[in-house]
């Protein structure tokens, strides 16, 4: 008796140091199971996450399940072993899938294969019976093959590729992260913090990057790089970005596409289309420098910053070297607030201002390959801005009711205004040293007055109007002037 007990110990622990040989880590996998999940309709969805490479990715079939771990499995160093057993015993699913009592197990190790054989078929008409698909028993089969953990995720682990973080969740890398195109990049439900701890979050091939949900996200401290877009803010905003690089990818590097957003210390460089584009309202952009964006070589959206929304706040930004404008806000623009933003050698416009009623003040266009400010639209109020060495104009004043006071242009091989349309109202500027005209007017019903002007190739001072038509100089510094006949008098 004593034998045959010894001979059972030890036929139990060589099968179980057997099992164990034949679940490596690199085959581990933790699943859980989200509140879709219906066995009896063969309803299965969830999240997967690979232990050994923290891949992880979002299921809502049995056909995804599979899918993401036959092409983890191909890029192990084990990949052909699992996946041939796999494949092998996916096909006797009913033997390794089933639920046994634990002194079941231990009875049925002295049946003959026979008696297993019978009793396999009576719990199979069973379960058929009731209704229970062959999946479910699969998925313990699949559990048994490559060391499947059922259990959930801690709050503050270490996310994967395809991971969701939140909501109520903060997340904290503790090394590098690298995801391919399957399963893709991360999603951020807020109210939830990633903290890229100083890491960086790398795509290869075609993977996204961070896409934002919910309210009150949190994104700091790291980098986003080489993916088909860094960063997208949606959800119903409020979400926070801060102290984080994004380089390299092959779409916009930032999409704000939600309100109330707050973004700050960006540094945006060599995205293919725009650095930041901004759809939502009410966002407040700062600290950030948006460079070398635009690589696409597209006809559009390649500037540093692109605004499309309402009462958006955009101060203390740097656009520099960008093949498109530097900052543009498109025609559906409202009552936005541009203050202290640089544009410097951008390959158009160093500020492309359209739209309607916008701050434009104490902001620097040097450089560009065209002009340093183009106030398109209406009724822009731009003060105390500087233009200097650009291409073309200084200051392009075109659309209706603008308000254009106390700015310099100088240097510019252009004209240091052009003005056009009407409705406008010149005051206050220092104009100097620049290639063409001073001020050249081709606008009606607008005022120029108290203005400095000097030192201009062509003419200080210049009104393409006959009598200078429906237009007011007056109290004007300036050397030389021109208007057409007969009474170039009317500018003064």
């Amino acid at each position: 008796m004593l034998s045959q007990s010894t001979e059972s110990i030890s036929r139990e622990s060589s099968s179980r140091q057997s099992a164990i040989a034949q679940l490596p880590r690199s085959q581990a996998f933790v699943v859980q199971l989200s509140t879709e999940t219906n066995v009896e309709r063969g309803q299965y969805a969830g999240r997967i996450e690979h232990v050994m490479s923290g891949q992880a990715w979002r299921f809502r079939s049995w056909e995804e399940l599979l899918g993401f771990i036959s092409e983890v499995l191909a890029n192990t160093d084990e990949a052909a072993s699992g996946l041939s057993e796999l494949e092998e015993r996916s096909g006797t699913m009913e033997q390794h899938g089933r639920q046994r009592k634990p002194n079941q197990h231990q009875r049925l190790t002295h049946q003959t294969q026979e008696e297993r054989a019978m009793q396999s078929q009576r719990e199979e008409k069973k379960n058929t019976a009731q209704g229970k698909p062959a999946v479910h028993r699969l998925i313990l089969a699949v559990g048994l093959l490559i060391g499947l953990t059922l259990s959930a995720t801690p709050a503050t682990a270490q996310v994967g590729c395809g991971g969701i973080i939140g909501p109520n969740e903060t997340v904290v890398l503790q090394s590098n992260l690298i995801c391919v195109a399957f399963p893709g990049g991360l999603t951020l439900i807020g109210p939830g913090t990633l903290d890229l701890n100083g890491f960086t979050f790398q795509c290869v091939g075609l993977s996204t990057g961070i896409i934002v949900t919910g309210q009150r996200a949190v994104i700091r401290n790291g980098v986003v790089a080489d993916c088909t877009f860094g960063i997208e803010l949606g959800g119903s905003g409020r979400h926070q970005v801060e102290d984080v690089v994004v380089r390299n990818v092959t779409g916009n590097g930032v999409v704000v596409g939600s309100d109330r957003n707050k973004l700050r210390h960006l540094t945006i460089r060599g995205s293919g289309f725009n650095g930041m584009l901004v759809q939502g309202h009410r966002n407040t952009i700062e600290d950030s420098t948006a460079t070398e964006n635009g690589t696409a070589n597209l006809i559009n959206d390649r500037e540093g910053f692109k605004i499309e929304g309402e009462r958006n706040i955009v101060r203390d930004n740097m656009a520099v070297d960008n093949p498109g404008h530097g900052f543009f806000t498109t025609q559906t623009t409202f009552q936005m607030k541009m203050q202290g933003n640089r544009a410097l050698r951008n390959g158009f416009q160093g500020f492309d201002v359209q739209g309607e009623g916008h701050q434009v003040r104490d902001n620097t266009a040097s450089a560009n390959g065209r002009n340093g400010f183009w106030l398109r639209g209406e009724g822009h109020q731009a003060r105390k801005n500087t233009a200097s060495a650009n291409r073309e104009t200084g200051f392009s004043v075109t659309g209706t009711g603008h308000q254009v006071r106390e700015n310099t242009a100088s240097a510019n091989e252009g004209q240091g205004f052009f003005v056009a349309n009407r409705g406008h109202r010149i005051e206050r500027n220092r104009v100097t040293e620049n290639g063409n005209a001073g001020i050249e007017l081709n606008a009606d019903e607008t005022t120029v007055r108290r203005n400095v002007v000097l030192g201009s190739t062509f003419s200080d001072l210049f009104d393409a109007n006959r009598d200078c038509g429906m237009n007011t100089w007056a109290q004007n510094v300036f050397g030389t002037s021109f208007a057409r006949m007969p009474n170039p008098a009317c500018i003064e």
